[in-house]
């Protein structure tokens, strides 16, 4: 089996707990959040390319727009790393 690290939001974090607690809630065992983005990717596998053209592309898009990267948003990140003037080079060594 395939080990891959997600960086989600906070928000896409509690909407992933939440599924897991619905899912669970209905089949009556626990279901995880790997558990739930595993069949979501086959779910988007077994629907074909077609389909993931017209469904996911767009929410890709959407998804890059947004300028979320890590987790977090390019304009913070951006800020953070602009809060020293000294090169991160420098940053380290101290």
């Amino acid at each position: 089996m395939g080990k891959l690290t997600v960086v989600l939001t906070t928000d896409n974090v509690a909407l992933l707990k939440r599924l897991a607690q619905e899912a669970s809630a209905q089949g009556g065992r626990t279901i995880s959040g790997s558990a739930i983005l595993r069949a979501l990717v086959r779910y988007a596998d077994k629907r074909g390319m077609a389909w993931q053209r017209e469904n996911i592309l767009p929410l890709l898009e959407e998804e890059i727009a947004s300028g979320t990267v890590w987790g977090t948003k390019r304009e913070a990140r951006a800020e953070s790393a602009n809060s020293s003037k000294l090169p991160r080079s420098a940053q380290r060594r101290r």
